[in-house]
């Protein structure tokens, strides 16, 4: 058995629909949770607001928005994939991208969203080695420009004296930041001293008994091996066609972008003209955190964190109403088209096996 197939079979184990559903329930639950905690919190909340965004014409904005919205989120992936020359099909791509939404919000770190992607990229005849690459290289681009867009903020955004306690975590986290950026520098530049660095690591934890030596073994193969792929990757993606380069980058700002005008348009519907640069700034330092939140989809601290900061901007009667609609079109709303999606394919290739 090659190593691609036992790469695949671990693949197919792992991918199971219950581990999915328990995740996404956790979530749910710990959703829900937090928003009646913010309801008993906030105690006034005006019911009236949620009957503007059932106005026809912010209805309709809405769905405009939101078909913008999810497009550019699988641009990014097709993008990837078009510069390492392979194509997919407009309603695969569709697929993906709310299957990548349930399976990311239903696990710890959004860490299944990608090995989703990938096995279903693989029943499509994508090898892989591609698809692996490019669901890896699309989260990297999307956190980059996160990640970049936060020190900025830090620095130039006056309005963040408001919430200056939150600003202080963020400025520690900056530590972070730059720790991020020189790990992925050495990963696609300088991978041989990043490998000479994960060895020693791994030869002193051996040395001091804190693991055993097949556990040693196995850690060093695994570890290098998946660092070497992705230093290949990132140098095949660069040494593509610049176009598609450049239009996986546009794709990837724009989304961000999209992700970010998410409260600038809901706030408008609510009467609210607040600084567009202020509610980005914001948002980024909510989504920032989010990056290192264990819980599945960060539920319990992305309302908890955006609730807490555009309090300091909007009446506290809005802020429960405001921050459940904000969580339901960025990711209540895929969650639950991908988990009919995520079903659907998954009973479709278990028929298809019994055949």
């Amino acid at each position: 058995m090659s190593e691609k197939t036992k790469e695949l079979d671990e693949q197919n184990k792992l991918l199971k629909p219950a581990h999915y559903i328990y995740g996404s329930l956790f979530f749910i639950i710990l959703s829900l949770t937090t928003i009646f905690i913010l309801y008993k919190n906030f105690k006034v909340i005006d019911w009236d607001t949620l009957r503007i965004f059932v106005n026809a014409e912010h209805l309709g904005s809405l769905l405009i928005f939101l078909f913008i919205f999810f497009h550019l989120d699988g641009l990014r992936l097709y993008f990837v994939l078009r510069t390492l020359k392979y194509k997919i099909r407009y309603k695969d791509l569709i697929k993906l991208v709310f299957i990548n939404i349930f399976v990311s919000e239903s696990t710890p770190l959004s860490t299944g969203g990608g090995l989703a992607q990938v096995f279903f990229l693989n029943k499509i005849n994508i090898p892989l080695g591609i698809s692996s690459a490019a669901t890896l290289i699309r989260t990297v681009l999307t956190t980059f420009t996160v990640f970049f867009s936060v020190p900025i903020i830090l620095f130039t955004e006056k309005s963040l004296d408001k919430i200056s306690t939150f600003s202080n975590i963020l400025h520690y986290s900056l530590l972070l930041i730059i720790a991020y950026f020189i790990f992925f520098y050495f990963v696609a530049v300088r991978i041989e001293l990043l490998s000479l660095v994960v060895n020693k690591l791994l030869f002193f934890l051996r040395d001091k008994h804190i693991i055993k030596e097949v556990k040693f073994e196995k850690y060093s193969e695994k570890i290098n091996k998946e660092l070497a792929s992705f230093s290949h990757c990132i140098k095949n993606f660069f040494n593509g066609e610049k176009k598609f380069i450049f239009l996986t980058i546009i794709s990837t700002i724009l989304y961000v972008i999209a992700m970010l005008m998410t409260t600038v348009i809901l706030l408008h519907f609510m009467g609210y003209h607040l600084s567009v640069l202020t509610l980005f700034s914001v948002q980024l330092l909510v989504i920032f955190v989010m990056y290192f939140t264990p819980t599945p989809g960060a539920s319990g601290v992305a309302e908890f964190g955006f609730a807490a900061i555009l309090a300091n901007y909007i009446k506290e009667t809005d802020v429960v109403v405001l921050t459940f609609m904000w969580r339901f079109l960025t990711i209540y709303l895929g969650m639950i088209i991908g988990l009919i999606i995520f079903l659907r394919e998954i009973f479709k290739g278990k028929k298809k096996e019994t055949k």
